[in-house]
């Protein structure tokens, strides 16, 4: 009877097992089916190059003033251009913009142009500008010398003829007029108006 009983359970087992992998057999199957009935999206791939473009209207120029106009230069010296920039050059502040009878003609940087010779005793707004150009490009400290001063004093002689020794100028320490030209900004040469001699 025991041997009965243990063949009748293990057939269950074995039953039990056939019923639960057929179970799990047929639902694998049946996820297999669903998965062959839903479509698939698909393309075919191609390597092209991808590009936006909006076109504006309007007019591209370099900086100017605010209603558009160019920056012009003045030459306050007296005598024949000896070297002048080229077209599309930049002229940045402290550099030579030009020469006149061989003498240096610096860019500096200032909203009042140039008008007069500056030199020891000298005041106003020119000079405070003057000054502040010479602090900017390291011919004084700001401990030496005030960049909003605007007067003429010693440390001034002493900065400006340090400029005019970098820029090849004799040092004199007075700033004739025609020796500088003050631009709000740096200057990037459209035209160049007169030729050399």
């Amino acid at each position: 009877m025991k041997r009965k009983a243990c063949v009748l359970a293990t057939a269950a087992v074995v039953v039990t097992l056939a019923a639960g992998g057929a179970l799990v057999t047929s639902g694998a199957r049946h996820q297999a089916v669903a998965a062959e009935r839903q479509p698939v999206n698909s393309a075919s791939v191609e390597r092209r190059t991808l590009s936006a473009m909006v076109s504006e209207a309007g007019i591209l120029t370099y900086r100017a003033r605010p209603d558009g106009s160019p920056y012009s230069v003045i030459n306050q010296a007296q005598g024949t251009y000896t070297e002048l920039p080229a077209p599309g050059q930049m002229i940045s502040q402290g550099r030579v913009l030009y020469r006149v009878n061989d003498s240096p003609v610096v860019l500096l940087r200032g909203s009042t142009p140039a008008y007069r010779t500056l030199s020891a005793g000298a005041s106003g707004h020119d000079v405070a500008e003057l000054n502040a150009d010479l602090v900017a490009l390291g011919y004084a400290t700001w401990a030496q010398l005030n960049p909003t001063s605007a007067s003429f004093g010693s440390t001034t002689t002493t900065a400006v003829e340090k400029l005019q020794a970098a820029v090849g100028a004799t040092q004199t320490g007075t700033l004739t007029l025609g020796q500088a030209v003050f631009e709000p900004t740096a200057v990037r040469v459209t035209t160049v108006i007169p030729q050399p001699g």
